[in-house]
């Protein structure tokens, strides 16, 4: 806290040389003698009153309702928040919905034991977070709660049994992601977050500075965004039993040249492989029926967007359908060796905006 004290004592130095003109046109001269003055001068800096108060600590806002209280904001948002356990004799089980999305100056958040859920968007572009605890009191980490925010290392407590879609997305200096032993919903591989059993692969880290990974055999789900953002990665083998790839799972990782998709894979998803720039070849396995796929009446597609050094694809017999976009911004596409007959291509569905596809030398089995 800053105090700025006001010009008055100032003054009382002033009044002590002034002049002071008598009643009867006589001038005097009034002068306070040293005494007076430091007396004066006590009386002021003891008086409150004189003294004007500037804040320059965060000030949290907080929500209090019947049997709890949420932290909705912060004000003067700069280096480290506490949050505290109670607020007005209430428990604070909650940081709301975006409380402190895009404070920049934040360095550091203490979350109490207090906490039960961390909203969606919470700490959202803080890029001055690097490391944060979530303590065993946690249940729920919603949506986007660390999204682009500067985090290195996050530890993960044993109450968290729900992680929202991209949670830790674009957090591209983080390197490592620790589950607590004793959490029965999510596990950490060596700092890669699965799910308790390891069928699905949930968040690879975006700042991990390997090359190569290798999705564990165990995995039959990759979830949307897994992959997505990372700075290093330059080859993926996804494990035999993986079925599906979901959506934006290597989005805009742009060092991506070598994937290597295994027979069992069944599906690819929306915007899968969205400007994976590095990106040169890719062989679909058979078995995968459709890139992309259909939500109700609306195409989701986009599986190949944006992937400006894709020169050659294989493509399975098994295909029926090639939904809108998937390969659109393929500038570099050439070839595409299918695996059936041109009959069989001639009855493929394919979406709008795949010029680089059908543009392409075909060449069938």
């Amino acid at each position: 806290m800053k105090r700025i004290m006001t010009i008055i004592v100032a003054l009382f130095m002033l009044v002590s040389l002034a002049a002071c003109r008598g009643f009867g046109g006589k001038d005097e001269t009034t002068t306070m003698s040293p005494e007076e003055i430091i007396e004066s001068i006590s009386r002021v800096l003891a008086d409150g009153s004189y003294w004007t108060t500037i804040s320059s600590e965060p000030e949290l806002f907080v929500e209090v309702y019947d049997n709890h209280a949420e932290i909705t904001g912060c004000k003067n948002a700069i280096g480290s928040i506490v949050i505290p356990a109670e607020y007005a004799g209430k428990p604070v089980t909650r940081i709301a919905s975006g409380a402190f999305e895009g404070m920049l100056n934040i360095t550091s958040v203490l979350l109490p034991d207090s906490i039960i859920e961390i909203g969606d968007r919470a700490f959202m572009s803080c890029s001055g977070i690097t490391s944060i605890n979530i303590p065993d009191s946690v249940k729920k980490i919603g949506q986007a709660a660390f999204y682009g925010s500067g985090l290195k290392t996050i530890n993960i407590g044993s109450g968290v049994n729900e992680i929202g879609q991209n949670a830790f997305g674009n957090c591209t200096k983080l390197e490592s992601i620790i589950v607590s032993k004793a959490n029965t919903t999510y596990a950490d591989e060596s700092g890669v977050l699965y799910s308790f059993d390891r069928t699905e692969l949930i968040r690879y880290p975006a700042g991990r500075t390997d090359e190569n990974y290798t999705i564990y055999n165990t995995v039959t789900h990759v979830r949307n965004f897994a992959f997505s953002y990372s700075q290093h990665l330059k080859s993926v083998t996804v494990g035999k039993s993986v079925v599906s790839l979901g959506d934006y799972t290597f989005l805009s990782c742009k060092k991506l040249e070598n994937i290597s998709l295994n027979q069992s894979l069944t599906f690819i998803g929306a915007n899968t492989f969205d400007s994976c720039t590095s990106l040169t070849s890719v062989t679909i396995p058979e078995g995968v029926k459709t890139i992309g796929y259909l939500d109700g009446e609306i195409e989701c597609g986009g599986s190949f967007i944006g992937c400006t050094a894709l020169t050659e694809v294989n493509l399975p017999s098994t295909l029926v359908a090639i939904y809108q976009r998937s390969f659109e911004g393929c500038t570099s596409l050439a070839r595409v060796n299918y695996a059936g007959s041109a009959g069989a291509w001639a009855a493929i569905t394919i979406g709008e905006h795949n010029e680089p596809l059908t543009g392409a030398e075909i060449k069938f089995k």
